[in-house]
């Protein structure tokens, strides 16, 4: 038995295409089985492509007759893309397609909720080191968190529904106050929990539009899914690597969103947390 794994650039070019019809050929003729793997499902969907990789070997098991001495390889004038979506599935039966699922790594975004009573107060007299107490229970919960996502948490907890500069700036002052504690360290305008071990990566496809964007997440978390990606894809080509990033974090992939990346990626690549090799990057 033989298990093709490609992806979809290099299956692309018309070369290839061919000389993967005329080998697969050649091997059904003298007996052989085909499995193909792509390696964006075996990235997205890693247990069921296993379930199916797995059944393809058992039916390989069965015993079949041998081809016949001097018989030439198979041929067939079928459409190149007939005939590799056969042989995708052929001998395997495929499995009931399970419902789309988050990638197995990713975790969905947990926002703070505030209980936060001013007693009828108006806000703009609160002082920061008032406010500086109702930050930690923030960033506790979401860390890395960006300090605009913080004052939306604030806001909305105490009925605030315009957020002005006014309140923006009282925010970060008592932001300042709230590292003081010693359990939030500030860095630009993110707030980090020190006790945190590690950064996760996290889905946030359920947030409102105004917090869906890549400037509002953590250079580290930014830098956590692109080694999560290229870690369980074995390597990746740079090209595919800002779509699936984008993915882990429930965003379309723009030409914004991928220059992002590409930019972290650049990072990465200059602090030797990843090699590229010709148009691969691994760790």
């Amino acid at each position: 038995m033989g298990i093709e794994c490609d992806g979809a650039t290099y299956h692309s070019a018309q070369s290839a295409r061919d000389r993967d019809r005329l080998r697969q050929q050649v091997l059904e003729g003298l007996g052989w089985r085909i499995h193909r793997i792509w390696s964006t499902d075996w990235f997205r969907f890693p247990d069921r492509e296993l379930r199916k990789a797995a059944k393809a070997i058992e039916a390989a098991k069965v015993p079949v007759p041998d081809p016949s001495p001097g018989a030439p390889p198979k041929t067939d004038n079928r459409d190149a893309n007939t005939e590799e979506e056969e042989h995708e599935t052929t001998p395997v039966v495929d499995p009931p397609k399970p419902k789309p699922q988050k990638h197995s790594a990713t975790e969905k975004y947990r926002v703070a909720e505030l209980a936060i009573s001013t007693d009828g107060r108006d806000l703009h007299p609160v002082q920061p080191y008032t406010m500086a107490d109702w930050i930690p229970p923030v960033v506790e919960i979401e860390s890395p968190v960006h300090l605009s996502e913080v004052t939306r948490r604030i806001a909305k907890a105490v009925g605030v529904r315009r957020i002005d500069s006014g309140f923006l700036g009282v925010v970060k002052a008592a932001a300042r106050q709230a590292v003081r504690s010693e359990s939030i360290q500030m860095e630009g305008d993110f707030l980090y929990w020190t006790a945190q071990e590690q950064v996760p990566v996290r889905n946030r496809d359920d947030l409102p539009k105004a917090s869906r964007k890549l400037e509002l997440i953590a250079p580290e978390e930014i830098e956590m899914a692109i080694k999560q990606v290229v870690s369980d894809a074995f390597g990746i080509k740079r090209d595919d690597l800002p779509r699936e990033v984008c993915q882990l974090f429930g965003f379309k992939a723009t030409e914004n969103r991928q220059r992002q990346v590409n930019k972290v990626v650049d990072g990465m690549i200059k602090g030797k947390q990843l090699i590229q090799q010709g148009d691969t990057l691994k760790l």
